[in-house]
């Protein structure tokens, strides 16, 4: 099994880079998903709730309480210790689901016979050193006009990102430890054509790395 991680900025395009891989039949881990999925059970909104008040609810279509991811980051990216609190609710439940997506995916190599590329859609990889369990890295580089770009789609302020990213590694750490670099400057088809070359390189060197250690 090859355990790839993607890193980069905060709105480099991950997400997009994770669905490209998905089209050449990699396994892909989305910890936003799982976080989305997360913050709508009654367990967490409730917790949630109890910790950072109802500023951070907003009604759904039948006029009930939900969490505003857009509130609630608003709150705890300008709180350290907010911060801190929500990761402690959130991280535990989301590292059990990736031990058993990771099972999941060993199991299906094992019948399949053949090596299975897993991709790790993971934004704190690096903080919370899940990092180490990666194969191979990969840094989206991005330019910062189109992340701002990116950033606004999502209806984020333009010093979104740079709050958001005082709390992670720098871009240049990230870079310095990754195996492989992806541009990610032109149009989606252009990146398409990246992905696919990556996923070449990386089953290359994925195989040069095992005789290399036989």
């Amino acid at each position: 099994m090859i355990v790839l991680g993607l890193i980069g900025g905060i709105a480099c395009g991950k997400s997009t880079v994770s669905q490209l891989f998905k089209e050449l039949k990699a396994k892909v881990f989305s910890a936003d998903q799982i976080v989305h999925n997360l913050l709508a059970s009654p367990e967490i909104l409730q917790q949630l709730t109890q910790t950072f008040g109802p500023e951070i609810l907003e009604s759904n279509s039948q006029g009930q309480g939900q969490i505003s991811r857009k509130k609630l980051g608003s709150l705890v990216f300008v709180h350290e210790e907010k911060l801190k609190t929500l990761n402690q609710l959130l991280h535990p439940p989301v590292l059990q689901e990736l031990e058993k997506f990771l099972v999941q995916c060993k199991q299906e190599e094992n019948l399949l016979k053949t090596p299975l590329l897993v991709v790790l859609d993971i934004p704190l990889l690096m903080e919370t050193d899940l990092h180490h369990r990666c194969d191979f890295l990969v840094f989206i580089d991005t330019p910062e006009p189109h992340r701002q770009k990116y950033a606004q789609l999502r209806g984020w302020l333009s010093d979104e990102i740079f709050r958001r990213e005082q709390h992670q590694f720098s871009l240049q750490k990230k870079k310095e430890i990754s195996h492989f670099i992806l541009s990610n400057s032109e149009s989606l088809e252009s990146l398409r054509q990246k992905v696919f070359q990556l996923n070449q390189d990386i089953f290359q060197r994925y195989s040069e790395e095992r005789k290399r250690l036989s």
